[in-house]
């Protein structure tokens, strides 16, 4: 096992002497396990709090801090750190001790790995797929835990700034990927790149239709679509999509029986359809198949938007035991919004909230029924709730507007922009989200899909 306990120590004595020797340390090791002295272990992650939470870096700090979260002996350990800090070296070296405690890290992690994967070959049972699934996890989270930050230009950010407010207030499309519903692109500029994106709402206000809805509209606009769905089949997904893009066919005659007339029709337009690049996975059951698959479908085809429908029905990693479904939740929002930045990929999640909704006279969404889910709401850039009146036999909405044929698509969360509230139409015999249009009153009891 690859270590050295005496550039650790130098390491972490130069980070507390000298603001420079710690921005150095945290800029290039992310994982706490670089370090394999115990002290050092425990220093580095003190260091690391106290700094992101803007408290003074000291060797009293320190030793404080340690005293309360790993209940070392505070006067032995501050003896330790005054030892650390007896040498300390150029800003230059310093750079050069962390990228070789860095180098040593990933050999003993990929060591691990190794190891791990020889044992998990040696089961004659265990699927090959599966197998190399885990393969490509392990290196993904190996890689996500040296990620050495870099800068960009200022001058260059300042340039991309102006870009993106000409672009705002000229009409024209957004930057990111377009939903196609006008209103909400305007609001939230499309979805960009690195972001986590979570659509939530109770069953029945349309979610997997407004996904399919933007799986779509990607695909004709922007470039190749990967969406999982553990919900429906891929012929499901493809039956709704016909219903969507095709003029003269409606659900109802996709999941009824189609005369010849129709299915004749259907041949003719059957290029539209084949045409769309989309993938779909209704197969990967868990985090590691997940992420397998993402990064080798992206390094192959530059996927421009993912989307996963639904995130309480994935597992976590496949070789790891969880406590419950809420640090599942935790594992799958953490791992996929690095993923999301790592390949610069908007990803998209279908969740449900909680049952609290139903508990309100209007049973409108509120950002607080995601809680009790984990980390989704913490870890997702942006969170869009789902409302329907009309699925709960509300003629109106609580402006007083009428519901019929129409969807709220409130923005609840969005870190880089503006939140609040989109009326959309929802035609639910195309599965379809689109434009606010005017249209004729049809009780919801006789539209033909029921």
């Amino acid at each position: 096992m690859k270590y050295d306990h005496q550039i650790e120590r130098l390491v972490i004595g130069t980070a507390i002497t000298t603001e420079k020797g710690l921005i150095d340390l945290l800029d290039t090791i992310q994982d706490h396990r670089t370090f394999t002295h115990p002290e050092c272990n425990d220093a580095y992650k003190c260091l690391k709090e106290l700094y992101y939470t803007s408290e003074g870096v000291s060797i009293i700090s320190i030793s404080r801090l340690a005293q309360i979260k790993f209940q070392t002996n505070k006067l032995q350990f501050a003896s330790f750190l005054i030892d650390c800090t007896s040498i300390v070296v150029s800003d230059q070296v310093q750079k050069q001790n962390c990228l070789i405690l860095l180098q040593y890290y990933i050999r003993r992690r990929l060591g691990e790995s190794g190891q791990k994967l020889i044992s998990m070959s040696e089961d004659e049972g265990r699927d090959t797929l599966e197998l190399l699934a885990t393969a490509i996890t392990e290196v993904h989270q190996i890689d996500n835990n040296i990620d050495v930050h870099k800068s960009v230009q200022w001058a260059e950010v300042v340039e991309q700034m102006v870009t993106h407010f000409e672009i705002q207030n000229s009409g024209e499309t957004p930057e990111g990927i377009t939903t196609g519903i006008i209103d909400l692109d305007k609001k939230i500029g499309g979805f960009t790149p690195g972001q986590l994106i979570t659509v939530a709402g109770r069953p029945g206000m349309g979610k997997s239709a407004f996904a399919q809805s933007i799986l779509i509209h990607a695909a004709q606009r922007f470039g190749r679509v990967l969406m999982f769905s553990r919900e429906m089949s891929a012929i499901e997904i493809a039956k709704r999509i016909t219903a969507n893009q095709l003029e003269n066919l409606n659900m109802a005659d996709i999941f009824g029986n189609m005369d010849k007339a129709k299915i004749e029709y259907l041949k003719q337009n059957l290029d539209q359809l084949k045409n769309l690049l989309i993938e779909v996975d209704g197969k990967s059951s868990n985090l590691t198949e997940v992420i397998y698959k993402i990064r080798k479908e992206h390094s192959q085809h530059a996927l421009k938007v993912v989307i996963i429908d639904y995130l309480q029905l994935l597992s976590g990693f496949a070789d790891k035991r969880y406590r419950g479904q809420t640090e599942i939740l935790n594992d799958l929002t953490r791992e996929l919004k690095a993923l999301a930045s790592k390949l610069e990929l908007p990803i998209i999640v279908l969740s449900q909230l909680n049952r609290e909704v139903e508990n309100r006279p209007n049973k409108e969404p509120q950002l607080s029924d995601l809680k009790m889910s984990g980390s989704i709401e913490e870890d997702s850039n942006m969170v869009i709730l789902l409302y329907r009146p009309e699925y709960y036999n509300l003629d109106t909405f609580p402006d007083g507007d009428p519901s019929y044929g129409k969807v709220d698509i409130i923005v609840a969360k969005n870190r880089n922009g503006k939140t609040g509230k989109v009326r959309a139409e929802f035609i639910g015999e195309k599965v379809k989200f689109q434009n606010l249009q005017t249209m004729p009153y049809i009780p919801q009891n006789q539209m033909p899909w029921d």
